[in-house]
């Protein structure tokens, strides 16, 4: 899962990053939602199941 979402930042930012560690982050009670810790970047990510890809669009 977590090449699939690096391959997918690499994709949409143009860039190369490079996935060091992964933190789960609380706070959120619909989503699961973690750090994505690189080299010299950080991404923050949510997840959830595809069925409620709508609730991200929104």
């Amino acid at each position: 899962m977590w090449s699939e979402i690096t391959n997918v930042i690499n994709k949409y930012t143009a860039s190369t990053f490079e996935l060091i560690r992964h933190q789960s982050i609380g706070g959120g009670c619909i989503n699961q939602a973690y750090q994505l810790i690189g080299k010299d970047k950080s991404y923050f990510v949510k997840l959830n199941s595809a069925t409620l890809v709508e609730m991200f669009s929104a």
